[in-house]
């Protein structure tokens, strides 16, 4: 899973903007920073070995992320923050799956 798929997906199930993408002590996104729009096609998992500068150890099953969002608000207000449960992303060698618990 991309990085653009898991915000859209954030998006089109919860109406959540994701404004910060969070693993462990890393700022994997933030939607302020320019830079940071380039790692919108880069799967998550190659994102965490990016900014860890680390692989991802073999026994790991599913990595655990802090997402901070904002809601889309009421009709010409603007959105608040919104912090919702570590989301569960789990992945396998069969494939990637998105996991909210």
């Amino acid at each position: 899973m991309t990085l653009q798929e898991l915000l859209d997906n954030l998006m089109e199930k919860y109406q959540l903007e994701v404004i910060m993408l969070l693993y462990d002590d890393c700022i994997l996104y933030d939607y302020s920073l320019p830079k940071h729009q380039e790692r919108l096609v880069k799967r998550l998992t190659e994102i965490v070995k990016l900014v860890t500068k680390k692989e991802i150890p073999a026994h790991l099953k599913f990595l655990m992320f802090a997402i901070i969002c904002r809601d889309e608000g009421d009709e010409g207000e603007e959105g608040e923050d919104v912090i919702i449960p570590p989301v569960h992303y789990r992945f396998s060698m069969n494939g990637i799956q998105f996991q909210n618990p």
